[in-house]
């Protein structure tokens, strides 16, 4: 476990890209469903910025399937923006 004062190097324990976490072949969407969007938003910890890059790498690796980064956000605000945003 790392201390406040060392480095987060992300890569060193396994974040690097959420794409690699798990076998995405093979789903994409089908033509005739509509395309899914995953709002995805952080906390401010300091890797927050690039959990959610990679978070939305791995996302947006899936045809039909779109990824909308919030940025900095309470998790009200996410309901918020999720539930109002896209109806």
């Amino acid at each position: 476990m790392l201390n406040a004062s060392e480095d987060m190097n992300l890569s060193s324990v396994g974040f690097s890209d959420f794409s690699g976490a798990a076998d995405i072949s093979g789903i994409g969407m089908e033509e005739d469903l509509d395309p899914i969007t995953i709002c995805v938003g952080r906390d401010p910890r300091v890797h927050g910025a690039t959990l959610a890059d990679a978070m939305c790498r791995g996302i947006e690796s899936v045809t039909g399937v779109k990824a909308v980064y919030t940025g900095l956000a309470s998790t009200p605000a996410m309901f918020t923006f999720c539930r109002y945003a896209y109806e």
